[in-house]
C-alpha cells in the first residue's frame, strides 16, 4: 500500500503467499470491481502533495465510527471451539494509520456478541486510505490465529447497520462467515465536536514530533534527554485517551437526547 500512496503505478507482488500486502492490494483494486485500474484520485495530482505531509493534503477529512455488534458462523480449519476477537485497522497515509481490538468472546464462533464495541478513527485523506477487518481466533496460549478478513476502499463505505462478509487469507468468500457492524461517517469540522476533533489533531501532532525526536536522542546516545521526552510523550498519549473518552461520552449523550426526541413526539 505505501508503494501506490507513493504514486508507483506498477508494483511487484507475490501472489502465491496470501499476506496481508496481498489482501490490501485485492481490497484496493474493489473500486472497480477487481476489472482493470484505478485511477489516482485528484488529491494525489496535485504539485503540492506529500503523503508525509498531512499538510499538503487538500481535502474533506472523516471521522468514521463503527460499532462491532456481532458475528456468525466463525470456523477454524481444526475441530474444536473458537474463542474470537475482531481487529479494526484503517491503512492509508501514516496520519491516518490505526488499530482498534475487540475483547475476546470465549467459546462462541456460531453468534458471538460485543456488546457494541465502538471507535472512532479521524481520517486526513479518505480517498487514499483502506478499512480492514480481520477476526481472530485466541487459542488456549493467548496466541492469535486467522479466522476471516474483509478489506475495502474508506470511499466504498456507507453509514448504517452494515453486514461485512468474510474472506480468508487468499481474499475467497467464506461461506456464511460475516460480521455486523454500524457505520457513522461526518465530517468532523462540521459536526459539534469539532473542537475535540481540532484538539486531537494539534495533540497526534506533538505526539509525533516528540516520537521523532526520542528517537533522534536515542541514535545519539542521549538516553537522559529521551527519557525526560518519553515522560511528554506519555502525559500527551494520556491526553489524547482523554479526549477520545470525551467524544464517545459526547456522542452517546447526543444519541440518547435524540431517542428521547422520537420517544416524546411520538
Amino acid at each position: 500500500m505505501p508503494m501506490w500512496l507513493c504514486g508507483s503505478q506498477l508494483c511487484a507482488l507475490n501472489y502465491q503467499y496470501p499476506d496481508r500486502s496481498m489482501q490490501l492490494n485485492q481490497g484496493l483494486f474493489l473500486r472497480n470491481g477487481t476489472c482493470g485500474f484505478v485511477l489516482q484520485p485528484d488529491v494525489m495530482r496535485t504539485d503540492e502533495f506529500s503523503p508525509f505531509d498531512k499538510k499538503s493534503i487538500r481535502v474533506d477529512p472523516l471521522t468514521i465510527s463503527i460499532t462491532v455488534i456481532g458475528a456468525r458462523h466463525l470456523m477454524k480449519s481444526k475441530r474444536g471451539l473458537v474463542s474470537p476477537f475482531v481487529e479494526i485497522e484503517i491503512v492509508g497515509l501514516d496520519c491516518d494509520s490505526g488499530k482498534f481490538k475487540t475483547v475476546t468472546i470465549a467459546d462462541n464462533g456460531l453468534n458471538p456478541v460485543w456488546n457494541r464495541a465502538s471507535t472512532d478513527f479521524d481520517i486526513v485523506c479518505p480517498d487514499l486510505a483502506l478499512i480492514r477487518f480481520v477476526v481472530q481466533n485466541e487459542d488456549v496460549f493467548g496466541d492469535p490465529n486467522f479466522l476471516g478478513q474483509a478489506t475495502y476502499p474508506v470511499k466504498c463505505l456507507r453509514s448504517g447497520y452494515r453486514s461485512v462478509p468474510l474472506k480468508n487469507e487468499h481474499s475467497e468468500p467464506l461461506e456464511l462467515s460475516s460480521l455486523l457492524v454500524y457505520i457513522e461517517m461526518r465530517n468532523p469540522k462540521e459536526e459539534e465536536d469539532s473542537e475535540i476533533y481540532s484538539d486531537l489533531q494539534d495533540l497526534r501532532d506533538c505526539q509525533d514530533d516528540l516520537t521523532s525526536r526520542i528517537h533522534e536522542l536515542e541514535l545519539r546516545g542521549d538516553v537522559s534527554s529521551a527519557q525526560q521526552y518519553r515522560s511528554r510523550l506519555h502525559e500527551t498519549e494520556q491526553r489524547i485517551m482523554q479526549k477520545n473518552r470525551e467524544r464517545q461520552h459526547r456522542k452517546y449523550s447526543s444519541r440518547q437526547r435524540i431517542v428521547y426526541r422520537r420517544t416524546s413526539t411520538s
